[in-house]
């Protein structure tokens, strides 16, 4: 992508207006209470303990056992966490998950080994066990230099972030900060890394994913250093991404950004800073398109889909998994304009989630269904009259489970369209949204009064091998015509009865046969 001088002078005001808490971005969070002294709880203390009985009954006095990571940091914050991750030295992890389990289960193997692949991320050999239901992985301690004995402190500084970087010494109960910065990044709300941010990043892009992840998790500021390296060496860390990281890998990072509650925070973040590529890798697509504005249009999509989220209720129902999913939703709102529309069979957004990640085949149906679907859904909300059957086939085509994702994203969209956006959106017309908002929700009410949100579900009358007995049928094409002719009058009607529908049918079956003997 290429970025005029004047755009970067734009987006350097803008970033200005997100430090300032505007519309877009999070507030930075200081002063974090932090739990030095934190609360183990009695799961937590039956695991340790009997980490500490084999230490004890085996006589392996120079292990020390240390909780790293994730539940440290939770720990730290107030927060529960399940994610306890263990490293030991002076014994390969896997041996000392043997003892574990030939403790707690005599006779059988109750262990696994993650083996290292790079390919997946997995850049060392991880053993997992389970104590007292609680999953548990234990590794090594790390080390740059392999000729090196990894140390507490060179593991630390291997480490993504520094707020990730903490340990809790479960030989002597204690928490341990080896970089320095972790719990002072953890007290002030910085989101850095434990190394110089320019080592960090060169070595590992991946990073650049969960440092965003953690910042809006936990509305924690990004630091300067990073700010700067990002600005600095964005090809570098776009090719490095494509080059290093997985599809598995960036896909997984990227569905745990798009769950949270501001995922809109990173998608600003990625196009302030010129690098969605990583998240919308675009291979052979029409040079003629101005990448600027798709991309800008693309951001400003997102921003809005999931402030609508935030007002909640728009359509005045419950919204939970059998009507709504996130992800999907969130690739949506990715993908939308990247419909190709000189050819109607050819959807660039699918290739998108094809190339860019490796989203499930329901993710992937799923949003073909809306992007398919996504323009003659909007022509229909657009009409003068409503019409019952058109409505049904649309619903079923795009499918009732995404039919809410889909109106949250046409309101998005219309905004977008008609208020001539030339920057990133950071402050919204009230008034023009409501207009859109009342004229989606019009539709829906409609959708809702007509039955129609669950359409698919629809029983029909008669069934196929009914039908063939009925009226003597025994072409099997004929029977689908008949079917289909009566689920079409079952929704034009639905106070259609048996007797009713068996008239109807006779009577096509004649305008079919009539038709059959012309031709």
């Amino acid at each position: 992508m290429e970025y005029s001088k004047e755009n970067e002078h734009k987006e350097n005001e803008i970033y200005q207006k997100l430090e300032s808490n505007k519309l877009l971005f999070y507030e930075k969070i200081t002063n974090n209470k932090i739990f030095k002294d934190f609360p183990i709880n009695e799961k937590e203390k039956e695991c340790f303990s009997i980490i500490m009985s084999i230490l004890k009954k085996n006589n392996l006095t120079s292990i020390i056992c240390r909780v790293v990571g994730g539940w440290v940091r939770d720990k730290l914050l107030g927060k529960e966490s399940d994610d306890i991750d263990i490293v030991i030295n002076d014994m390969p992890a896997s041996e000392f998950t043997l003892l574990i389990n030939q403790e707690l289960y005599t006779g059988k193997l109750k262990m696994g080994i993650i083996p290292k692949n790079l390919a997946k991320g997995k850049l060392i050999e991880v053993a997992t066990t389970n104590i007292f239901n609680t999953q548990i992985d234990i590794v090594n301690l790390r080390n740059n230099d392999q000729n090196q004995i990894p140390t507490p402190l060179s593991d630390a500084l291997r480490r993504d972030l520094s707020i990730n970087s903490l340990f809790y010494n479960i030989n002597e109960e204690k928490v341990e900060d080896f970089s320095g910065r972790g719990i002072k990044d953890l007290e002030q709300g910085i989101i850095d890394t434990p190394i110089e941010a320019e080592i960090a990043l060169r070595d590992d892009s991946f990073i650049v994913l969960r440092m965003l992840r953690f910042a809006i998790k936990y509305k924690f500021k990004i630091s300067n250093d990073i700010n700067n390296y990002i600005e600095k060496n964005r090809d570098y860390i776009i090719s490095n991404f494509y080059k290093k990281v997985s599809k598995e890998r960036i896909e997984k990072e990227l569905f745990k950004i798009l769950k949270l509650e501001n995922s809109r925070y990173a998608i600003a973040y990625f196009y302030i800073f010129h690098i969605l590529d990583i998240i919308i890798l675009i291979k052979n697509y029409d040079k003629e398109n101005n990448y600027d504005k798709i991309f800008l249009k693309a951001t400003n999509l997102y921003i809005l889909g999931e402030y609508l989220l935030e007002k909640n209720k728009i359509f005045d129902i419950e919204m939970n998994s059998d009507n709504f999913n996130k992800v999907n939703y969130s690739l949506l709102l990715l993908t939308l304009y990247f419909r190709d529309k000189k050819d109607k069979n050819v959807y660039i957004n699918q290739k998108i989630l094809k190339h860019t990640y490796r989203t499930s085949n329901e993710n992937q149906r799923a949003n073909s269904y809306m992007c398919r679907n996504f323009d003659e859904l909007l022509k229909i909300i657009n009409e003068d009259n409503y019409e019952r059957l058109k409505i049904a086939k649309i619903i079923k085509k795009i499918n009732s489970k995404n039919i809410i994702p889909c109106l949250f994203a046409c309101i998005a969209y219309e905004y977008i369209e008609n208020a001539e956006l030339i920057s990133l959106l950071y402050e919204i017309d009230e008034n023009i949204l409501q207009k859109f908002i009342d004229k989606i929700k019009k539709f829906f009410d409609y959708i809702i009064k007509e039955d129609l949100l669950y359409i698919e579900k629809m029983k029909v009358l008669i069934d196929g091998k009914e039908l063939k007995e009925l009226l003597n049928i025994k072409l099997t094409k004929e029977v689908g015509t008949l079917i289909e002719y009566l689920i079409d009058e079952q929704i034009r009607n639905p106070k259609l009865n048996r007797e009713q529908a068996i008239e109807l049918l006779k009577k096509k079956k004649e305008e079919i046969s009539f038709k059959n003997k012309d031709n």
